[in-house]
């Protein structure tokens, strides 16, 4: 219930009081459904004025009609998946360069800025899931420092994924299924799970800028739908998106919430985060873009969603990759029509190719202090695509919107195509470097400090896959 806490009542009956309610729960805020209880202990209300639409009630202490505000110290700046940031130390100096990482979430955008921007050094965490038809196989990898250390997780099902960190804590969380997808596993909690859904992405994301501990998990059942899971109460909300495969959290319509993205075969769309009645945030699919070009056979049509400022305004660009690359780069809220599409071989723009002819692409986005770019594997051969080739694309906004392509010394251009791309500085000198991982799930590493050149690690994995689905994470190294 909501209490009034007394100080104290002095002699001859002079009273003196602190003027504050704490609650417990948002049934505790008796101020209309739009009340909220939040972890400091303090009721909240609606309020659009306000960056996070909530503002303290009356009795809140120091904070009393005060704009909420959601964001924390963030212990651990390596690790994507977490609420925004306090602009202080490390994420001030990332924050100037992505505001977005003190205004949205922290995200894995923001990790690789750290590594780039702040006195840390930070270890590398890779879960691998991948998949051929029915065989699955999940792996976790870890950069030593010299070399890559891989582990296969039997214990876990369907899907591995790395998570944020718990509130005030460092380690991230490894999260996966188990028990015949019965249980969601997250770290060290387990969370009941539904056998028959379709899983296809965890994540977490703070979602109503209020600072909790939330995964949002990604299924098909008839349809696709994003459950949003209070993982301190397990209270879970569910909102049908249409889309499941490979979400990811960035910044859609410059609003101040964090929207979402993801994909149904050659589909992606965005997920604008949304106030409905009464005053709960949901996500509404209100855009969709369409990969065009011949589609690769044997290939999926989309294999990641990437963000990163390509322009240099401070902006959280978005970048897919599957059966073409394509940019979307707006000023404003983000829209379907791509800034730039790349869908050939040899690279240019808007072509269209032949069906078994149809290039398809991994790669990841690569910032740095200079020029942002993205590293690029690229295969086109129908029978199982022996011909790969690695590039680093810079873009430049225009008009008109052009972009340079680089190409990378592949030590192996016959062997198995490249169908995962990684960006993290693994030997601290504060440049990403480049990790790669191919279809029978051997490791490339390319060590700016090396000069680039890629290093192959045996693995232990039995390929060929044909999806591979890659989360990477981290902690500061003492």
């Amino acid at each position: 219930m909501v209490r009034l806490l007394a100080a104290c009542v002095a002699v001859l009956a002079t009273a003196c009081f602190e003027d504050r309610y704490r609650c417990e729960s948002d049934t505790d805020c008796n101020l209309g459904p739009a009340a909220r209880c939040e972890l400091d202990g303090f009721c909240t209300v609606h309020d659009p004025t306000c960056e996070t639409e909530r503002r303290y009630s009356e009795h809140s202490a120091e904070q009393a009609n005060q704009c909420f505000e959601a964001r924390t110290a963030i212990a651990n700046p390596c690790a994507g998946g977490q609420p925004a940031a306090l602009p202080e130390g490390c994420a001030q100096d990332v924050c100037d360069a992505l505001p977005a990482c003190c205004e949205i979430g922290w995200s894995d955008a923001c990790a690789q800025q750290a590594q780039l921007r702040c006195a840390i050094r930070c270890d590398t965490r890779i879960a691998v899931t991948a998949s051929r038809g029915v065989n699955l196989e999940h792996w976790e990898l870890v950069w030593t420092g010299t070399a890559w250390t891989a582990t296969q997780r039997l214990d876990l099902e369907t899907l591995i994924a790395w998570v944020g960190p718990a509130p005030g804590q460092v380690e991230p969380r490894l999260a996966g299924f188990a028990d015949g997808q019965t249980v969601l596993v997250v770290g060290e909690q387990r969370i009941p799970a539904v056998a028959s859904h379709d899983y296809q992405s965890i994540t977490s994301v703070d979602l109503d800028r209020d600072g909790r501990d939330r995964l949002a998990v990604a299924y098909v059942e008839g349809t696709q739908f994003v459950q949003v899971i209070d993982l301190e109460t397990g209270e879970i909300r569910e909102i049908a998106t249409g889309v499941a495969a490979r979400l990811t959290w960035g910044d859609t319509n410059r609003d101040g919430f964090p929207d979402g993205i993801a994909g149904r075969n050659a589909t992606y769309t965005l997920l604008d985060n949304r106030d409905t009645d009464p005053h709960v945030r949901s996500l509404e699919a209100t855009t969709s873009s369409n990969f065009g070009g011949g589609a690769t056979p044997g290939s999926p049509q989309l294999r990641n969603l990437e963000w990163i400022d390509l322009t240099g305004d401070g902006r959280l660009d978005l970048v897919a990759f599957g059966s073409q690359i394509r940019v979307h780069a707006d000023e404003g809220a983000l829209r379907d029509v791509p800034l730039i599409a790349i869908d050939c071989d040899p690279l240019i723009s808007n072509c269209q190719m032949p069906a078994t002819l149809g290039t398809s692409f991994a790669g990841a986005a690569v910032p740095s202090l200079s020029a942002p770019a993205l590293v690029v594997a690229m295969f086109t051969d129908p029978m199982k695509m022996l011909d790969r080739k690695l590039f680093e694309i810079t873009v430049t906004a225009g008009p008109p919107p052009t972009f340079v392509a680089v190409p990378i010394v592949d030590t192996c251009p016959t062997c198995p195509e490249i169908v995962a791309v990684i960006a993290r500085d693994l030997d601290g000198d504060r440049e990403l470097d480049i990790i790669g991982l191919d279809s029978e799930l051997r490791i490339y590493t390319a060590l700016t400090s090396l000069g680039g050149g890629l290093v192959t690690d045996p693995f232990p994995g039995s390929g060929p896959f044909t999806n591979v689905f890659t989360s990477v994470t981290g902690a500061p190294i003492p």
